[in-house]
């Protein structure tokens, strides 16, 4: 190689690492949102964020995050995506390592995050899906039983595949030496959430039982109360290295959990304030108090008129609870 080409490729490779820190020679590229890989977190454990904004056609409907644990002789996959997401995320997957994958779990029936199932079970049939035991049931219940519609009219599924590992609160397991513990908090974002502990790099991956800068559309048979109690109950536990979002960035706790926590006690307090007084409910007024105090937080991806339906779900729970 002479200089000149020498220093060619130096630019080359120097403007590639800037752009792009894992050196991934091939991205993902989603129109005006950039360029989308796995970005390793942790020891063995990558991320591809999705995009920070509502789904759309334009962005493919990948606003939420997929996980990617490489294990000794296969590689792991939590909540695939949106059926035609699963075949950039496979590629990209295979960017990381061409191990098959051994293992998909899904963290709750919204089709944004399992739906990708197919593609990858049928690249790799020997995989096995992990779900809550419930799941199942519910996405029937959410989408028909025959799965008329499918997603969104950008993303139709052309087929769906459930999970054939069944899973409950507090089980444990082992795949490929990686370890794993379960938390299901019975009726939160949905009746089917499972919060999935990685125990070998201490991250734990909630689905959208955590949001970042973002709100959680609640599913059928969900309670926001459920929500909020299993967030303190994520609190009070030992810190986790990694907190991982359903939607936004991945973080520690100070920048990833805290914030979500602090937002829905204050939906809570400010909702609570109301059935406590002699007045009927009045949404503005609460949602007026909830935005007066969400004033420190910036960037928050949803129209504060969103909180409106938190506060007529909320007020029904609470007035509910108050009655027994």
């Amino acid at each position: 190689m002479n200089r000149r080409a020498f220093l060619l490729y130096s630019l080359a490779t120097t403007a590639l690492f800037a752009s792009n820190p894992d050196m991934k020679i091939k991205s993902w590229t989603l129109g005006k949102y950039g360029d989308f890989y796995f970005k390793r977190m942790n020891k063995n454990l990558f991320i591809m964020h999705g995009v920070n904004r509502p789904p759309d056609r334009e962005n493919m409907g990948f606003n939420h995050n997929v996980v990617l644990i490489e294990a000794k002789n296969g590689l792991i996959v939590i909540d695939p995506g949106r059926y035609k997401i699963g075949l950039h995320v496979l590629e990209q997957i295979r960017e990381v390592s061409d191990k098959p994958i051994i293992a998909i779990f899904n963290t709750h029936d919204h089709d944004d995050h399992w739906f990708a199932n197919a593609i990858l079970k049928d690249a790799y049939p020997d995989a096995k899906i992990y779900a809550h035991k419930l799941m199942q049931s519910a996405a029937e219940k959410l989408y028909g039983g025959v799965y008329k519609y499918r997603g969104f009219t950008f993303d139709k599924a052309e087929k769906i595949t459930f999970a054939d590992e069944l899973l409950d609160d507090g089980d444990r397991l082992t795949i490929d030496s990686e370890d794993f513990y379960i938390q299901h908090p019975k009726n939160a974002h949905t009746n089917n959430d499972i919060a999935i502990t990685h125990l070998n790099t201490n991250t734990i991956i909630m689905g959208d039982l955590l949001m970042e800068s973002n709100l959680a559309h609640f599913g059928l048979d969900a309670s926001i109360l459920g929500n909020i109690e299993f967030l303190d109950m994520v609190n009070r536990q030992e810190e986790y290295v990694l907190y991982v979002p359903g939607h936004g960035l991945s973080g520690d706790k100070e920048r990833c959990f805290a914030p979500y926590l602090t937002f829905m006690n204050i939906i809570r307090e400010e909702t609570n304030r109301e059935i406590d007084g002699d007045d009927d409910m009045n949404v503005k007024a609460i949602r007026e108090r909830i935005n007066l105090r969400l004033q420190w937080e910036e960037g928050l991806n949803f129209d504060h008129s969103f909180i409106d339906g938190y506060v007529f779900a909320l007020y029904g729970e609470l007035d509910n609870q108050s009655n027994f």
